[in-house]
């Protein structure tokens, strides 16, 4: 990966490294900009982003908000509506013939 810092702002304007993509490994090139100040903390608000040359996607961000009070319903333990019935620790799945213990 190699960054790209602006010599003036000392901010990340863009990264250059390789992702992985429905067409294999792609060189791709993430760019940031728009800087603004959210709570004493400079956020980007426009990305580019580059694949092999083409532009992928952009992003506008609208609004960041930084700590913001969670409802603490997000934070409980849910059982599945439909739960997996545990099996039998001396049953072997069908797949294992011939698999030593």
């Amino acid at each position: 990966m190699r960054l790209y810092v602006d010599v003036g702002s000392h901010f990340l304007v863009a990264a250059r490294f390789i992702s992985g993509s429905q067409q294999g490994p792609a060189e791709t090139l993430q760019t940031w900009d728009d800087y603004r100040d959210v709570g004493g903390v400079q956020f980007p608000f426009h990305t580019v982003t580059y694949q092999n040359g083409v532009r992928h996607s952009e992003i506008f961000v609208q609004q960041v908000r930084i700590n913001q009070p969670m409802d603490p319903s997000h934070h409980e333990l849910r059982r599945p509506e439909h739960p997996v019935p545990a099996r039998n620790r001396t049953e072997r799945p069908p797949h294992s013939e011939g698999v030593a213990n």
